[in-house]
């Protein structure tokens, strides 16, 4: 891979310059990435090496130091570099309340609680001063608990609308809520710079919303299948699911079933609404 496609690829896996700066803090002290196999090597430069071997290029991956297996790898309780499987192994001790050996969460009078059973405590759940729900304490601060729904990070003013309210995802240029993100994801318009109808559905860097190659972004909102920017249902746009659903429900019968409903099955694939079609509710296959 050469220097420019390097530089790329590195800007399309890692569009935040914060997470960039820790990439080429890291490259600048390491003579060979791709072929080192280094177990210190950052959780994030593990996932771009992955990448890059997806993309089929040679490139040696850490391996835990316990199993052996290739998997995303960080210091475990005895030093060594492993896996979060094997980390959870060696922090496994038997619960003090279920009996079962799990990770300790915390411990009561010096015994040792798992997760679910630190959950069932009476006092694992305290009124929020945010939102005033009986939740899960994630943060004390000075004035009281915040669940998680409320901790810090969770309540900024939204990118797109302006308003101050829960966070729902951070991949559309910003701190996006819960139904501005679902109009970004679900509706066609024209961008204002290209004017190409596609989703609209990041920042540029002077603040207005384009779509994703106008602001200079990968984005987030492939198709799996088709590798288009679409309206996806899951991983894949509708169309893709759409085609699969009808494939799915004429695949069996007997071939001269399958041939005589060859035109309806062509007439479906094609359907304007394809949204319609995604397969959860699918009838039987005709026989």
């Amino acid at each position: 891979m050469g220097e420019s496609a390097l530089t790329e690829f590195i800007v399309e896996f890692a569009p935040a310059a914060v997470t960039r700066g820790h990439i080429a803090r890291y490259v600048r002290t390491t003579t060979d990435l791709a072929q080192a196999g280094d177990r210190m090597t950052p959780a994030i430069l593990q996932r771009m090496l992955r990448r890059i071997r997806d993309n089929g290029h040679a490139v040696v991956i850490p391996v835990c130091e316990r199993c052996g297996r290739e998997r995303i790898i960080g210091r475990g309780p005895d030093d060594r570099r492993i896996c979060k499987p094997c980390t959870d192994a060696l922090r496994a001790e038997y619960c003090a309340d279920c009996g079962r050996l799990r990770p300790v969460c915390i411990r009561r009078d010096r015994k040792p609680l798992c997760n679910n059973c630190r959950r069932r405590l009476p006092d694992a759940k305290k009124p929020c001063i945010r939102c005033g729900n009986a939740r899960l304490v994630h943060t004390v601060t000075a004035d009281g608990p915040l669940c998680p729904e409320c901790a810090p990070g969770k309540i900024e003013p939204c990118v797109h609308c302006g308003r101050t309210t829960r966070v729902r995802v951070r991949f559309t240029g910003g701190a996006t809520c819960s139904p501005c993100f679902d109009i970004i994801r679900g509706t066609r318009r024209p961008c204002p710079r290209c004017q190409r109808v596609t989703l609209v559905a990041s920042v540029a860097d002077d603040g207005t919303l384009t779509c994703t190659p106008c602001a200079g972004r990968p984005s987030p909102f492939i198709c799996a299948s088709c590798g288009i920017e679409d309206i996806r249902d899951g991983k894949r746009c509708y169309p893709c699911s759409a085609r699969d659903a009808v494939d799915a429900l004429f695949r069996g019968g007997i071939p001269e079933r399958r041939e005589a409903l060859e035109p309806l099955r062509v007439r479906l694939t094609n359907h304007p609404e394809p949204k319609s079609m995604n397969g959860r509710s699918a009838p039987h296959p005709p026989g």
